[in-house]
């Protein structure tokens, strides 16, 4: 069958290894952004407070993905640019996502 959609350019590999390798960097960046939030809000009125804030996040994000196994920063932002334009891809990583997040609770 003739291939209708172009390859994506330089696309890593995106096995399932990999998505479950984003799916637990994933949950740790969102940890991050979650108790960062209110700080961020709450530092509105001072511009200086919230961009070392959110320069502090950023690099606790950047941890984050680099302590989760088998995947790099590169690559963790390739897949997120990927899955926005891509829904099968989506669909998968949310499936990850819902099973690494699983995973983690502890069983009620």
């Amino acid at each position: 069958a003739p291939q209708t959609e172009a390859p994506a350019a330089a696309a890593p590999a995106m096995d399932d290894t990999k998505l479950k390798s984003f799916a637990v960097a994933f949950l740790e960046v969102t940890k991050v952004t979650e108790s960062y939030k209110p700080q961020i809000e709450a530092a509105a009125g001072n511009a200086e407070d919230q961009q070392r804030l959110q320069q502090e996040a950023g690099e606790k994000m950047v941890e984050a993905v680099n302590s989760a196994e088998g995947i790099s920063v590169d690559e963790y932002n390739t897949i997120i640019q990927a899955a926005q334009t891509d829904p099968d891809l989506a669909q998968k990583i949310n499936g990850h996502i819902t099973e690494a997040a699983g995973a983690q609770q502890p069983a009620q």
